[in-house]
């Protein structure tokens, strides 16, 4: 199929079951919504600061990524002290459009200038506004580039995240789909995907 500069994106986001308490989980492939039928929309607020690019929502277009985003929630969840958190990976379904005329930052690969700005990030004191920028003090809508491993210069191949900041990054979401869910887990052993 010829590529289409109209057709939508797809993005990946790992969470557990608990997090999303607040929805009726469907099936795989339907539509994640509340009881009033309102599609699931992320809280920016609700994001963690100190992260790569800011307090943000992040995806990523790597399907495996986002299932060790799931496993590391549930066993955050589980150190809480749940027992009833199971890993959950989202599709979400972006505009292509939205995205490329967003005010976005990218970062192709790893270089000083990605370094410097993640560990800004990752220092920032909790509550501070993502990319407050000399000109205007606006945040970017979208932030794309590599992975990196906690707190080291390093970055995991093969994967990337786009952080979303803003209400017009939000906006760009036109559905939200449960990719898949793990099996229940036990005291003794969680709930989290498992690769081959």
């Amino acid at each position: 199929m010829p590529w289409n500069p109209d057709s939508d994106l797809a993005f990946f986001h790992g969470t557990d079951s608990n997090a999303l308490a607040a929805y009726i989980i469907p099936q795989n492939g339907l539509s994640l919504r509340d009881s009033a039928n309102n599609l699931f929309k992320p809280i920016l607020a609700k994001c963690r600061s100190q992260t790569d690019f800011g307090r943000g929502f992040y995806v990523t277009s790597n399907l495996r990524q986002a299932k060790e985003w799931a496993n590391e929630v549930v066993l955050k969840s589980v150190a809480k002290g749940s027992v009833t958190s199971q890993a959950v990976v989202l599709r979400f379904v972006m505009r292509r459009e939205a995205i490329v005329v967003a005010d976005a930052h990218s970062f192709v690969s790893e270089t000083v200038d990605y370094y410097n700005f993640t560990d800004e990030w990752r220092g920032a004191l909790p509550g501070t506004t993502p990319h407050q920028r000399t000109m205007g003090k606006v945040a970017y809508d979208f932030v794309h580039g590599p992975v990196r491993l906690n707190r080291q210069h390093i970055i995991l191949q093969n994967c990337d995240q786009l952080s979303l900041h803003t209400d017009t990054a939000l906006n760009a979401i036109t559905d939200v789909l449960l990719e898949d869910m793990a099996a229940p887990g036990t005291v003794v052993s969680p709930s989290a995907f498992s690769y081959p």
